[in-house]
């Protein structure tokens, strides 16, 4: 018994791009990325300036939100948004405090 002879498909439409330069200015903004961080997840918190050695750091929930959110968003592994985190410091956000992957993987 073949298969199409319960259910008969329609035929796709065909889809013919005439705008180009929409077109291209569309696929160009796919890999657009801005973010908007507030400036209360930039300051850090005086028990991480002041922790002694040995003593894990205490994250604020903003920070670790931001970062779970940036992880939703870009599929990436807990180790790669640390790294992710670290160049976001390195680029722009001098004060951002970067939790390490274990402290993520907790908080998830």
């Amino acid at each position: 018994m073949r298969k199409d002879e319960h259910k008969t498909r329609e035929p796709k439409g065909v889809y013919r791009v005439r705008n180009w330069s929409a077109y291209n200015a569309g696929l160009i903004a796919r890999g657009e990325v801005t973010m908007w961080i507030d400036k209360s997840v930039l300051m850090q918190d005086t028990e991480l300036e002041s922790r002694k050695r040995g003593r894990p750091c205490v994250y604020s929930d903003a920070v670790i939100q931001m970062l779970l959110g940036l992880n939703q968003v870009f599929r990436l592994p807990l180790r790669a948004l640390q790294g992710f985190a670290c160049s976001l410091r390195k680029l722009a956000f001098a004060d951002l405090p970067v939790p390490n992957y274990p402290a993520l993987s907790r908080h998830a």
